[in-house]
């Protein structure tokens, strides 16, 4: 009896063991999911930052609707720079999944809320 007791024993703290080693990975493949996708999302942030910069770059345009552009650009460029850590977070409490499209759409909606004037600021 004392033999099966040890066995018992035995294998409930292996099934233990082996329990508390899966949770240990389930652990590290959220922490690893979260971290792929702040950095998906924060690529994202960069590249919409730098289309908005290249704007910028033409605010000397002779043409109106260029030197518009290049507003546009700044405004739209200082927006994710200065709410690049809002803008991870809500995407991560969104469940965001890391799609090109929808995040793309996230940020231009979020854009477009703290700035409404700039929906169609060019289109005069």
């Amino acid at each position: 009896m004392k033999l099966l007791q040890k066995s018992m024993l035995t294998v409930a703290v292996l099934v233990l063991a082996m329990s508390l080693a899966h949770a240990e990975e389930d652990k590290w493949k959220d922490c690893e999911a979260v971290i792929d996708r702040t950095m998906f999302y924060n690529e994202h942030i960069n590249m919409k930052v730098s289309a908005a910069e290249l704007h910028t770059r033409m605010a000397d345009s002779p043409y109106e609707d260029i030197r518009c552009m290049a507003r546009h650009g700044e405004l739209e460029a200082g927006f994710y720079r200065d709410n690049r850590l809002r803008l991870v977070k809500e995407m991560l409490k969104q469940d965001l999944k890391p799609d090109d499209h929808r995040v793309h759409k996230h940020l231009i909606q979020a854009f477009h809320e703290a700035h409404p004037e700039a929906v169609d600021m060019c289109d005069k």
